[in-house]
C-alpha cells in the first residue's frame, strides 16, 4: 500500500518508532553479499532482524520500489554467474592440487552455487521491500527534485542527470521535515551505498550534509550499520 507523505507522517506519529529510509542500492547490495569482495556479511543478520522485529518503520519511495523490481533479476543473474564461475575454479583447483599431493588435500561436498545462497538473498531483499511502507509520488517533491537536476545540486551533478536519485531524496527529506515539525524525536537513518551521488558517511556531498544534519538524520552506507543504530534505541 502506498501512502501520501502526510498520511505516512501521521501513521508514524500515531506509533512512534525509529525510521529507516532505504535506497535501492542497499536492497540490491544484499543480493550481492555472497559475490562482492569485502561485502559485510553481517548485513544478512541486520536484514533478518528488521524483518523479525516490529520496532522500526522501514520506508521506501515509489521509485525505490520500481527500481528494485526492474533490477533485481539482473543482479541475481550476475551473482549466479559469479557462483558458477567459482564452481569451475574450485574444481580446477582441486584437480590441480590432486597432481601435487605433497601440497596437501582439498575437499568439498557441494559446489558454491548448489547452496542456493543467491536465492535466499534475493528473497530476503524482496521481503524487505514488501514489508516497507511506500511513499506515493508527490508532485511538489518531484518539482524540487527537477530543480536540483537543473541546478546540478547533489545528488545530481554537472553531466549527470540523477533525476531518480533526486526524487527519492526529496521525498525522504520532506517526510523527515514533517516528522520533525510534529516533534518526532526517534532516530531517523537514511541508508545508501551510492557514494558517487551522496558521498561517504563521513564526507557527504553538500548540501546533503547540511540538509540531513539540520533534520538530525543519520546517513549510513549499509544495513548492518543502520541496525546498530536503530535496534539499540
Amino acid at each position: 500500500m502506498k501512502y501520501s507523505l502526510s498520511d505516512l507522517s501521521q501513521k508514524i506519529m500515531q506509533e512512534p518508532r525509529p525510521v529507516l529510509l532505504l535506497d535501492t542500492c542497499v536492497l540490491l547490495d544484499l543480493v550481492r553479499t555472497c559475490s562482492r569482495e569485502g561485502a559485510d556479511v553481517n548485513t544478512i543478520f541486520a536484514a533478518q532482524s528488521f524483518l523479525n522485529q516490529n520496532s522500526v518503520w522501514m520506508i521506501i519511495s515509489e521509485i525505490v520500489q520500481s527500481e528494485l523490481l526492474e533490477n533485481i533479476e539482473t543482479v541475481y543473474t550476475e551473482v549466479e554467474k559469479h557462483l558458477k564461475k567459482l564452481d569451475k575454479n574450485l574444481v580446477q583447483f582441486q584437480n590441480t592440487l590432486s597432481k601435487l599431493p605433497a601440497s596437501g588435500t582439498f575437499n568439498y561436498t557441494r559446489k558454491p552455487s548448489e547452496y542456493g545462497l543467491h536465492n535466499e538473498l534475493k528473497l530476503l531483499s524482496e521481503q524487505l521491500q514488501q514489508q516497507a511502507l511506500v511513499i506515493d509520488l508527490d508532485n511538489e517533491c518531484a518539482g524540487r527534485a527537477m530543480g536540483r537536476v537543473v541546478q546540478n545540486i547533489a545528488p545530481s551533478a554537472l553531466g549527470k542527470d540523477e533525476s531518480k536519485d533526486c526524487t527519492i531524496y526529496e521525498h525522504y527529506l520532506e517526510l523527515c521535515r514533517q516528522l520533525r515539525v510534529a516533534s518526532f524525536s526517534k532516530d531517523i537513518v537514511f541508508s545508501s551505498s551510492n557514494k558517487s551521488d551522496f558521498g561517504e558517511p563521513n564526507k557527504l556531498r553538500q548540501p546533503i550534509d547540511t540538509e540531513l544534519s539540520s533534520l538530525n538524520v543519520k546517513f549510513v552506507n549499509n544495513l548492518s550499520w543502520a541496525s546498530s543504530i536503530l535496534t539499540t534505541t
